[in-house]
C-alpha cells in the first residue's frame, strides 16, 4: 500500500484513524481505548487518500468499486499470535520461572527450569490430545537483548502455549505465597484467561456471529486490553522490560469493534493459509533440480491451481444437488 508516513514505528501508526504513538494530548494516543479523540473519527475514503496515500505510485486497489479504508483488514495471526502473544506468553512464563514454580533449589539455573516447564507443557498437550511442534524452551527464546521479555514461537504453537499458561498461571496464582512474590500475578492470570477465552470463542464460532457471540467475544478482548494496559504501566514503574505497549494492541481494538458492529468472525482474517502455502513452496523449491527450480515451481503451481479448480467445481455441484433435494 506504500502508506505515507504511516507504519508501526511511525507517530501516525494507523491507516484507519488519526491515532498517534506520541502526542502532547493523551486523547490522541493509540492505547487510550476510552475517552480518546480517534475512535469516532475513522477516515473516509477521501481523508484516507489525503492523509495516508503517497503523492505518486498510489495503489490501484483504490479504484475498486465501493472501496473504503475499513476494507483493508489486519491479519489476526500477525496481530495476536505473532505479536501480542509474544509479550504475554513471555512475561507469563518468566513470572513462573522467576517465582520458582518449576523449582527453586539452590544453584538451579534457568535452563533447568525451562526444561521442566517444557516437560509440563508436553504433559498438558498430551492430556488434552493437542498436536504441537513446539521445541524445548530455551533462555534465548524468551530473554532478548536489552532485557526484553518476549517468547517467540510459531503462530499455532503460541496459541497452544497460551492455553497451557492460562491453566498454569491460574494454579500458581491460587498459591498465596507465590502470588505475593509479584504484585502483577493475579492480573497476568486474568489477562491470560481473557485472551484465551477471546480466541477460544472465535475458534468455536462460525463466519457470522450472533449478537450474543459478538458481544461476548468483544467483552473478552476488551477486558484483556484494559488489563494489559494496566500491566504495561505497572511494568514501566517497576523498571521491567516486559508487557510493553505496542501498536498491535491498537489494531486489536479496531478488530474488536469490527466484531461487535459487523458480527464477523475475524478468525478468518488471518494468514495461516498463506503461511501453509509458503511451506509448500519451500518444499517444492528445494525438492527440484537447482537448474530447473523456477520452471518446476510454475509447472507444479499450475497443477495445484487446476486441483483447486476441480475441488471448487465439485463443491459447487454438491451444493446444487443439495438444493435440488431440498426442493
Amino acid at each position: 500500500w506504500r502508506f505515507k508516513r504511516c507504519s508501526w514505528a511511525a507517530i501516525n501508526m494507523c491507516h484507519q484513524c488519526p491515532a498517534k504513538s506520541s502526542s502532547t494530548n493523551s486523547a490522541d494516543l493509540y492505547w487510550m481505548f476510552e475517552s480518546n479523540s480517534w475512535d469516532d473519527h475513522h477516515f473516509t475514503t477521501e481523508q484516507f487518500i489525503a492523509e495516508r496515500m503517497p503523492e505518486t505510485g498510489i495503489c490501484p486497489l483504490l479504484g475498486v468499486t465501493n472501496f473504503h479504508p475499513s476494507t483493508i483488514r489486519w491479519c489476526l495471526m500477525h496481530v495476536v499470535n505473532l505479536g501480542i502473544l509474544y509479550t504475554v506468553n513471555g512475561s507469563a512464563l518468566n513470572l513462573l520461572v522467576q517465582g520458582g514454580w518449576f523449582g527453586n533449589e539452590p544453584g538451579i539455573n534457568s535452563h533447568v527450569k525451562l526444561a521442566r516447564a517444557h516437560r509440563d507443557f508436553k504433559a498438558f498437550i498430551s492430556k488434552n490430545k493437542i498436536q504441537c511442534s513446539q521445541p524445548d524452551f530455551t533462555p534465548k527464546m524468551i530473554y532478548k537483548k536489552g532485557g526484553i521479555i518476549s517468547l517467540t514461537a510459531k503462530a499455532y504453537n503460541g496459541r497452544v502455549i497460551l492455553a497451557w499458561l492460562d491453566e498454569t498461571v491460574y494454579l500458581a496464582s491460587q498459591d498465596q505465597q507465590f502470588a505475593n512474590l509479584d504484585e502483577r500475578t493475579l492480573m497476568i492470570a486474568a489477562a491470560l484467561r481473557h485472551m484465551n477465552r477471546f480466541l477460544t470463542e472465535m475458534e468455536h464460532a462460525g463466519r457470522y456471529l450472533s449478537e450474543q457471540q459478538a458481544n461476548s467475544i468483544f467483552e473478552s478482548g476488551k477486558q484483556f486490553l484494559q488489563i494489559y494496559r494496566s500491566l504495561a504501566i505497572m511494568s514501566v514503574r517497576a523498571g521491567k522490560f516486559e508487557l510493553g505497549m505496542r501498536p498491535k494492541v491498537h489494531a486489536l481494538w479496531h478488530m474488536l469493534w469490527m466484531i461487535k458492529k459487523r458480527r464477523t468472525n475475524v478468525r478468518l482474517w488471518s494468514g495461516f493459509v498463506d503461511e501453509d502455502a509458503m511451506s509448500w513452496l519451500k518444499r517444492t523449491y528445494f525438492g527440484a533440480h537447482p537448474g530447473w527450480r523456477s520452471r518446476w515451481i510454475i509447472r507444479v503451481s499450475k497443477l495445484r491451481i487446476w486441483q483447486t479448480h476441480l475441488k471448487v467445481r465439485r463443491f459447487n455441484q454438491q451444493v446444487a444437488d443439495r438444493l435440488k433435494r431440498g426442493r
